[in-house]
């Protein structure tokens, strides 16, 4: 997979959060925040491991390499460019992480 596989999901008229592909996406000047309900991270992951947060994780070289190296681990990057969000998502689906939300 590479990044620009990574689609944005609804035009700027339509935006609103969604959960796809171990990202969670919150657009910018979204309003009806009221409307979401996050669901538990339990639920996302399909487990009780051990939750872990890196904010602004850039192209996720690090991210990465944790979410392999501990695989018992649950991991969530977070950032707010979107381009960088495709990079971490394209090596995370292409390393099949299954531990490891956008």
């Amino acid at each position: 997979m590479k990044p620009k596989d990574l689609k944005h999901k609804y035009s700027w008229k339509e935006r609103r959060p969604f959960l796809d592909q171990n990202i969670l996406f919150i657009p910018e000047y979204y309003f009806d925040h009221e409307s979401f309900e996050m669901p538990s991270w339990e639920s996302l992951f399909q487990n009780q491991n051990p939750l872990h947060l890196e904010i602004c994780s850039g192209n996720g070289e690090w991210i990465i390499e944790r979410a392999k190296c501990e695989p018992n681990v649950n991991w969530i990057a977070v950032e707010k460019k979107f381009e960088r969000v495709r990079k971490i998502w394209s090596k995370s689906m292409n390393q099949n992480l299954k531990n490891l939300w956008i």
